[in-house]
């Protein structure tokens, strides 16, 4: 065989070797990368994280979050009960500290009870937080003690924020006479955590 042909059929032979390699590598990296994952790591029962796969999935199926370690719950916190959806929230949280999480898949049969297949896991930590608070400490409240119908009143009122979040625009008092009829909505906007207002 002439010397050149070989070298030429040795080239092509290494060439697709290497090529089977990459697409067998470039296979497994995209399988690997396929599973079961939150949106957050670190949340709290007042931002409570998405639970999603990147996985196509034939119904029914369910997306499992199990957090484990959770006092009082030996068999595992199950964070989702939901079927057949690819991304949604957390329905409930266990009490603030951190934890072992399982994120998994389970395919069901067509009874929707019995379970036929269990998908690879992904074990990380979760961090479980307090829930910021927005608690009002009233400190003065100053109202007239007469008034006829239809006469303006003036009313005074002294509040701290005991809370541990900023109160916005989306916070107010309320002012409502001894029917429950509402009157008045002043705005406490701009007090930070252990600041007050009047």
């Amino acid at each position: 065989m002439n010397p050149f042909y070989r070298q030429s059929a040795l080239r092509v032979g290494n060439g697709f070797r290497r090529l089977c390699c990459l697409l067998l590598w470039c296979a497994a990296a995209t399988i690997s990368q396929a599973g079961v994952y939150l949106s957050s790591y670190t949340f709290s029962s007042a931002n409570k994280p998405y639970v999603y796969t990147n996985e196509s999935l034939p119904s029914p199926y369910k997306l499992r979050v199990k957090i484990v370690g959770v006092p009082g719950y030996p068999d595992g916190f199950h964070a989702v009960q939901a079927y057949n959806y690819n991304y949604q929230t957390l329905e409930s949280v266990p009490n603030p500290g951190t934890y072992t999480v399982e994120l998994y898949w389970v395919k069901y049969a067509s009874d929707w009870v019995t379970a036929i297949a269990v998908g690879p896991k992904l074990i990380t930590s979760v961090t479980v937080q307090a829930a910021a608070v927005n608690n009002i400490a009233w400190n003065a409240i100053n109202l007239p003690s007469t008034g006829l119908p239809g006469q303006t009143v003036y009313f005074s009122a002294t509040v701290t924020n005991n809370g541990s979040t900023y109160w916005n625009s989306n916070y107010y008092l309320e002012l409502k006479d001894w029917n429950q009829t509402h009157l008045y909505y002043p705005s406490i906007n701009g007090v930070s955590p252990s600041g007050g207002t009047t």
